[in-house]
């Protein structure tokens, strides 16, 4: 009875499912009768055509025949009459238009008809041979007779684009016609065609699922039945995925792209036999962990196997199968040992798989997913156990697999040097097994099995790169593992431990501090020869038949031994200066010389090798690390910064790209190390002013950082473009600005607190002092950046003008204003007021003098009008300075200091009023009349009220008299009119 039902409810599903499908099939059907329909009726054109096309050309023949040029009879034009012929005698001249052809539903021509199209065109060939020997007859055969005559009247009235009376030469062949653009794919194309199927290989595997549930629902069938069930319906979709595929039913028609059913099916087959594993697992208990894990995974490699005959998307989903395995079983006692081989077997599946379809990224997601379950396998290990071997293991394992599948089988072992295109899959790949590698060290506390992961990993990659050109960009990673396994070695090296303590060693056991460090220095030695050693020998071999490959090997080579050599000072000397550290830099710099020397005889001389500039790179590198190791800590950032000079020097004897790049890091480097330090030395920078270590700290790298962006750009332009001009000179413009901007802002605050550059809060003389210097270094770089054309310069002159502007204006005239302050001005003479008002007016004035013609105008104005605005501020602060002392907040104002501002003011609008006449500037005067007014104002509105006795007369007369005078400068002057011949007439 319960058979029975079931067998009535797939009855019923069946009945909608079947309306669907024959929906869809009605839909194709009525396309297919109208695709047949369209072509009947083209084809009964196309014969109707032909029809009219026989006719012309027998009367043409037959008016050649009349002439007497064509012999009558039959033989003499091969199947004239036909139909081909006439056809190809239009077709070939262009004269059917596109809508003449019969095409089929995808918009080609019917493979009948084309061939009936080359017969013709054949034949047309012949027609055009027979005019040609009609043409070279008698010159003098004029048609005079009726058959010459009706020949001509046949003749005329046909289409230029005729093969008998085309103008054309009489060999030119015409192009053939164009194929019409297949139609877009309609909705209805869509629906049937793909989404059908896709939406039906869910249904399937959602069926099969449900059909479960409700079984469990109902209680039909026990637990076995039902696991057994769903691996019968799991087993029944793959084989009827590999009956459609074998068949090959679900072909697509034609070009049209159709879901590939087969596939469809048994990826619903390979999905319902995840769920049959997993439930029997799971959900009854019928097996074991070890035997459900290992059935998932079989299903999972199975589905991978499948994905060579039915496409990449089913290998997709055997990937996300096989490694999600582990986690869908659940077992108290992990075996790790058991999970790692697992995960190995799937690696070395899906790598294959993708190796025989060059799937890349089948082998892309291979590796992220087993890359991935290296640290879940992390957190189970915990803490270093007997079971961290089997990490490394497995990193070891995955390492194997890569370069052993994915690098040499895919680019083959390569015996000779060679440069090949970079494959950046693979690289990423072991730069990943590199990080992975130095995990696991850090895992193992560096034990001898992480150190032989480390040692396997670096040189493998060396190895790689030496018979695979397009990993050698891994070297730079190998390099790098060698230095942060120093950098992170867990031993007790710090100095803090003196000679006769004891510390732990990398073997765990207690020992004389001084035995550890030799320890520790031998690795470090080690680590450093090799990537060194490898480097050379590499850069070596490939220069300068594969220069690329041999430019990696070099930076590798260079950038191992100079960063472990720091690493290993840092680790056991600190910051503190150490001669055999120095030593040590100096005998890296020697070598690298000599390597440069040696790689320089080999290179070609039309062909600067890249080794060599890394080589020279790294001397210049090894030499400053050196000196900074030998010197004091300021020294450090002098080495790092003369670095950037060095390299725009070497880039101008080899301009090779790479250095353009590295000049500019190493430049940002030594931004981050005065960030980390602004004072160069810390505490001992001193009270000394100007000559202390910010002038070297700051001063020198600006000047070398200007330098090498004057040099790159000078390369460019002398190669003929502004290949200069690029991002990286724009970075060193950039720090050679901001360096020389820091050391002028330090310079002053040094100056202004006696030493401490980080003394809270300002002064008027510090304001002032930073004002000038920016106006200056504003109008400086106005004129460098329209001598080379910089945008990094032009900007930062603004960019200061507006720092200048901010200082003076917003710092010296109100927040550091003495008048408000109250802050005492001691001299009087040589005063912070002089520092403060007076040279920044005389520097924004020179700047605004500087910046015409390469500044905007109102920027050039606010620039004279602010310069006039602190003098003004200067004179009134030192009047007033004379009168009431250092102290200007407090003390009464008199008569005399009143009408000594009036004078003072006229003095200053004269004196503008002079100095605009005299150089036609029409700012100045405008300038000077403001002040004019306002002293005007001042004089009616209080002076009138304020002064008493002589000095209201004084002021009075003082104004009278100044006014009269600027009033006959405009007359004589500015305004000056020529007198009339009636004035200058003397009377009789």
């Amino acid at each position: 009875m319960d058979g029975l039902a079931i067998l009535g409810i797939l009855l019923g599903l069946s009945i909608p499912a079947a309306g669907v499908i024959g929906f869809f099939l009605s839909l194709g059907a009525r396309r297919r009768l109208n695709d047949l329909t369209a072509n009947r009726r083209g084809l009964e054109l196309a014969l109707e055509d032909v029809a009219r096309r026989i006719d012309r050309v027998e009367r043409r023949l037959s008016a050649l025949e009349a002439r007497g040029m064509v012999p009558s009879g039959p033989g003499t034009v091969p199947e004239a009459g036909s139909a081909a012929a006439a056809v190809s005698s239009d077709v070939s001249a262009g004269d059917m238009s596109p809508g003449d052809y019969m095409l089929d539903e995808r918009g080609a021509v019917i493979g009948r008809f084309r061939e009936t199209q080359e017969a013709a065109e054949d034949e047309a060939a012949a027609l055009r041979a027979v005019r040609t020997a009609a043409e070279a007859g008698p010159a003098d055969s004029t048609p005079t007779g009726p058959a010459e005559a009706a020949a001509a009247e046949v003749e005329s009235p046909l289409p230029s684009a005729s093969p008998v009376t085309d103008a054309r030469p009489a060999d030119a062949v015409p192009p053939p016609p164009p194929t019409p653009a297949p139609p877009p794919r309609s909705l209805e194309e869509t629906l049937g065609t793909r989404w059908t199927v896709w939406i039906g290989g869910l249904a399937l595997a959602l069926g099969a699922v449900f059909m479960v549930k409700y079984s469990i629902e109902q209680g039909f069938f026990g637990p076995a039945a039902r696991i057994a069930f769903a691996a019968l319906f799991s087993a029944a979709l793959l084989a009827a995925g590999e009956y459609l595929r074998r068949n090959e039913i679900t072909r697509p028609i034609g070009e049209i792209p159709v879901a590939h059913i087969p596939g469809a099916l048994t990826a619903a087959g390979t999905i319902g036999a995840f769920a049959t594993v997993y439930g029997a697992h799971a959900l009854y208990g019928f097996i074991g962990p070890a035997t459900a894990f290992l059935g998932l995974g079989l299903v999972g490699l199975a589905t991978l196997a499948l994905a060579l005959l039915h496409g990449p998307w089913l290998a997709a989903l055997g990937l996300l199968g096989a490694y999600a395995t582990p986690l869908l079983v659940e077992s108290k006692d992990p075996n790790v040992p058991a999970l790692i081989s697992y995960l190995l077997i799937v690696t070395a599946s899906s790598f294959g798989l993708a190796r025989l379809r060059l799937w890349r990224w089948v082998a892309g997601g291979a590796f992220a997913l087993a890359a991935a379950w290296f640290f879940p396998i992390l957190v189970e290990i915990g803490r270093p156990s007997p079971e961290t071997g089997w990490l490394l293991a497995y990193v070891a394992g995955l390492y194997g697999l890569t370069a052993a599948i994915l690098v040499v089988s895919l680019h083959g072992w390569s015996r000779q040097p060679e440069d090949r295109p970079t494959d950046r899959f693979a690289v990423l790949a072991l730069s990943v097994i590199a990080a992975l590698a130095f995990v696991g060290t850090l895992q193992d506390l560096q034990g001898t099995g992480s150190r032989l992961l480390a040692s396997i990993v670096v040189v493998g990659h060396f190895a790689l790169a030496w018979g695979v050109g397009a990993v050698a960009p891994a070297t730079l990673a190998a390099s790098l593992l060698a230095v942060i396994s120093v950098l992170a070695w867990k031993v007790e090296v710090n100095p803090a431990f003196w000679a006769d303590t004891f510390a732990y060693g990398a073997d765990g056991l207690v020992a004389l501090r001084p035995r550890v460090v030799v320890d520790f220095l031998t690795v470090a030695g080690l680590a450093g020869a090799l990537t060194g050693g490898f480097g050379l020998l590499g850069a070596r071999r490939a220069t300068p038949d594969a220069d690329r490959t041999a430019g990696w090997f070099a930076l590798a080579g260079v950038i191992g031994p100079v960063l472990i050599l720091v690493v290993a000072w840092l680790r056991t000397a600190g910051w503190e200066s150490s001669a055999a550290f120095a030593g040590g830099g100096l005998a890296l710099a020697a070598a690298f010389a000599a390597a440069t020397a040696l790689l320089v005889r080999q290179e070609r001389p039309d062909l600067p090798a890249r080794a060599v500039a890394a080589y020279a790179v790294g001397s210049i590198a090894a030499l400053g690390a050196g000196l900074a190791i030998g010197l004091e800590r300021g020294a450090l950032t002098v080495a790092l910064a003369l670095m950037v000079p060095a390299l725009a020097h070497v880039h101008g004897a080899r301009p090779i790209p790479t250095l353009r790049p590295l000049a500019a890091i190493a430049g940002l480097a030594v931004l981050a190390r005065v960030f980390w330090d602004p004072r160069i030395v810390g505490d001992d920078l001193g009270t000394r002013p100007i000559l202390n270590w910010l002038l070297y700290g700051y001063g020198i790298p600006a000047a070398g950082f200007a330098y090498a962006a004057w040099t790159f750009g000078r390369a460019g332009r002398l190669a003929g473009g502004r290949d200069g001009d690029d991002v990286w000179q724009r970075i060193l413009e950039a720090l050679a600005v901001v360096f020389a901007g820091l050391l002028v802002l330090f310079q002053i605050r040094h100056l202004a607190h006696d030493g401490d550059v980080f003394a809270p809060g300002s002064n008027l003389g510090e304001v002032g002092l930073s004002a000038t210097m920016a106006f200056l270094m504003s109008a400086g770089l106005a004129r460098v950046a329209a001598r080379l054309g910089s945008r990094v310069y032009d900007a930062a002159g603004v960019i200061f003008t507006g720092a200048g502007v901010a200082a003076a204006g917003l710092g010296a005239l109100v927040l550091e204003n003495p008048m408000l302050t109250g802050e005492p001005v001691i001299q009087l003479v040589f005063s912070t007021l002089m520092l403060g008002y007076l040279l920044p007016a005389a520097a924004a004035l020179v700047a605004a003098k500087l910046s015409e013609g390469v500044r905007p105008p109102q920027l050039i104005m606010s620039l004279r009008t602010l310069g006039v605005v602190l003098v003004f501020t200067w004179m009134s602060l030192m009047v007033r300075r004379v009168y009431q002392g250092p102290d200007l907040w407090h003390g009464p104002t008199g008569d005399a200091e009143l009408w000594t501002y009036s004078a003072v003011w006229l003095g200053f609008g004269v004196a503008l009023l002079i100095g605009g006449l005299l150089a036609a500037s029409q700012p100045a005067r405008l300038a000077s009349s403001l002040i004019v007014t306002l002293t005007v104002l001042k004089v009616f509105l209080y002076d009138m009220s304020a002064l008493t006795g002589i000095w209201r007369a004084l002021s009075f007369i003082a104004l009278g008299a100044i006014l009269i005078g600027i009033g006959l400068l405009y007359q004589r002057l500015l305004f000056r009119h020529p007198a009339s011949a009636s004035s200058e007439a003397r009377p009789e």
